[in-house]
């Protein structure tokens, strides 16, 4: 019995901890929709964040994967170390660029906003393009902190840009406007790198700044371009999504977004957590050789699991909404988010297959797989939405992030298992990396 429950605490303690933080975070969606409801200030803030949420995947999450992978363990010190140096010099030019360019980037993200949505994007991306380097800097702490074990400390530091972001919308934004959500966001990402860092990681030389381009970081800039293009699906469904939805009238991209939200946040509360709870165990257990039947015992689960809250979710939509978005300006129009719910559901399933698939492939070294189904699924996606867009308007949007899920999980799931035999026969082939 003790050992059950040493082996499932940090399951339940991320998870706890988890809840709350996509709590808060989905806490910014009901500040939105109760302040600003369906309007073209909420769409001006939604895709204002866009940048940041995007530039979090590509040289936050991704990049961190990478260099865990290859790092493998925390006695490696020194590459830990030159792992540092990159993100400072990939910040500071990004930082600079967000802030400069923040005009042409919404423009390209969203052509069809109306003038006022569009002067309180470019000023939030803008003023928010500060806060990159605190971005990047939290992901790639919070990934050491993973490999550490420590899941429920990272986990709590992952409340604190949630905190900072809702404060900046429902206290600093009234009186600051959009400044002040971009200080809220910067002081919340720059304290839970604080919170996660270790400071015997921080000692930057000028010899780890000159080793940028040794063989092991050219390694891990090739499995982060990697990653970054296997998560292109998520990129692709923002973008795309934002593109066609600006063009639909005032309110589109805020009613899609909230409906999307409520998808994903049993999504990232179970199966985000449990992938993260799982990941330093499956690098084991393909160093083991026992990789195969890890993933399985996973899969069944993730399948058990994920049909439940698919389920309650297609049944339960409108009282979801009504309980959670029924207030404020949002109240007229949660008959809308809830039928984009019920449609948003459908993808629940594979999304979750994708969260846990991608790591069991990322445990292998094997980061051609993700690749491989990322970018089909964001053709899916991309061919999808504008072939159905015209004709069902944003439930066409939806359809179409059904079926590249579809593609995505499906890929997945097959390159993942192919790859775990040939790891446990000490094999290799076209889908091992």
């Amino acid at each position: 019995m003790l050992n059950l429950f040493s082996r499932y605490r940090a399951y339940f303690s991320v998870f706890l901890l988890t809840l709350v933080g996509h709590a808060l975070g989905f806490g910014r969606e009901l500040a939105t929709a109760y302040y600003l409801g369906a309007t073209e200030i909420a769409d001006g803030l939604i895709v204002g964040l866009l940048p940041l949420s995007l530039y979090l995947s590509v040289f936050g999450t991704a990049y961190a994967q990478a260099a865990v992978a290859l790092i493998r363990n925390l006695d490696n010190v020194e590459q830990i170390r030159k792992t540092l140096a990159p993100i400072v010099i990939v910040g500071l030019v990004a930082s600079a660029v967000t802030y400069l360019k923040a005009d042409l980037i919404i423009g390209v993200i969203a052509p069809g906003l109306t003038p006022g949505a569009r002067s309180i994007s470019v000023a939030l991306t803008s003023a928010t393009g500060l806060c990159l380097m605190c971005v990047s800097l939290a992901s790639w702490a919070k990934a050491l902190r993973h490999l550490e074990g420590k899941f429920a400390r990272a986990s709590f530091a992952d409340l604190l840009p949630n905190i900072g972001i809702l404060l900046g919308i429902a206290v600093l934004y009234p009186r600051w406007q959009v400044n002040g959500i971009a200080f809220g966001a910067m002081a919340g990402y720059l304290a839970q790198f604080l919170l996660m860092v270790r400071p015997d990681f921080l000692k930057l030389t000028w010899r780890d700044v000159k080793s940028v381009f040794d063989r092991v970081n050219i390694g891990i800039y090739r499995n982060t371009f990697l990653a970054v293009l296997s998560y292109s699906v998520v990129y692709v469904e923002f973008v795309v999504d934002r593109y066609f939805a600006s063009t639909a009238g005032d309110g589109t991209i805020a009613t899609m977004n909230y409906a999307q939200k409520l998808m994903v946040q049993p999504l990232y509360a179970f199966f985000m957590t449990a992938s993260i709870v799982v990941f330093p165990r499956l690098i084991k257990a393909s160093d083991g050789g026992n990789i195969y039947s890890a993933a399985n015992r996973l899969y069944k689960l993730t399948l058990l699991s994920s049909i439940v809250i698919f389920v309650c979710g297609v049944l339960f939509s409108h009282p979801i909404v009504s309980i959670l978005l029924g207030y404020g300006a949002l109240a007229g129009s949660t008959g809308e988010v809830a039928e984009l719910l019920r449609i948003y559901m459908f993808a629940f399933i594979p999304m979750a297959f994708v969260l846990i698939a991608s790591k069991v492939c990322y445990a292998m070294g094997n980061f051609r797989t993700p690749l491989y189904a990322g970018v089909g699924a964001a053709i899916v996606k991309i061919c999808a939405s504008a072939l159905l867009f015209p004709i069902y308007s944003v439930k066409g949007l939806i359809a179409g992030t059904i079926l590249a899920a579809c593609v995505n999980s499906g890929v997945l799931i097959w390159g993942s298992r192919i790859a775990a035999v040939k790891v446990e026969k000490k094999e290799t082939g076209p889908l091992s990396d």
